[in-house]
């Protein structure tokens, strides 16, 4: 009989799951009070994350010990031990309301994880595309730009303009 890999996965979610926290969180649609009634308040925006304006990478999981044979540890050749399977994130911050948010945008903290791994010369070729929605977003703050440019360049005339249709 075949084994079946998945039954032993247990990954951060699950043990979130465990303690109880998406049944906590009023954002989730199973959350629930201790008396069992739903307290979903739909979506919410806050709280919300930011990442680090110049996309500064974090250790979150220094990884395993590599060992030799004899379970000995490897060095590497700076004399300190070899690990394997590091994990690194880029720095984040968790707003809470909307000043808060304004204020942390306005010193470059950037929306996604993706945006900071640009702005991170270290890290911006392996960034991510951007994304549609991102391009989107690009363009339309573009065109609101010229949009206010001109408007401050229509010069208002004294006539109005000829109907369509009608000679003049």
């Amino acid at each position: 009989m075949a084994r079946n890999r998945m039954n032993k996965v247990y990954s951060i979610y699950h043990s979130m799951e465990d303690r109880g926290l998406f049944e906590a969180n009023k954002a989730n649609v199973q959350a629930v009070s201790n008396d069992g009634l739903s307290i979903y308040e739909g979506p919410v925006e806050y709280p919300k994350m930011l990442y680090h304006p110049k996309g500064e990478l974090q250790l979150i999981s220094q990884g395993i010990l590599v060992t030799d044979r004899d379970n000995r540890p490897v060095f590497d050749e700076t004399g300190k031990p070899k690990y394997a399977g590091a994990v690194w994130g880029v720095r984040n911050i968790i707003v809470e309301t909307e000043a808060q948010e304004a204020e942390l945008i306005a010193q470059g903290w950037h929306f996604t994880e993706a945006q900071a791994l640009r702005a991170n010369p270290e890290t911006h070729i392996k960034a991510p595309p951007k994304t549609t929605h991102e391009l989107q977003t690009e363009e339309i703050a573009a065109l609101r730009k010229q949009i206010e440019e001109m408007k401050g360049k229509v010069v208002p005339d004294s006539k109005p303009a000829p109907t369509p249709g009608k000679a003049a």
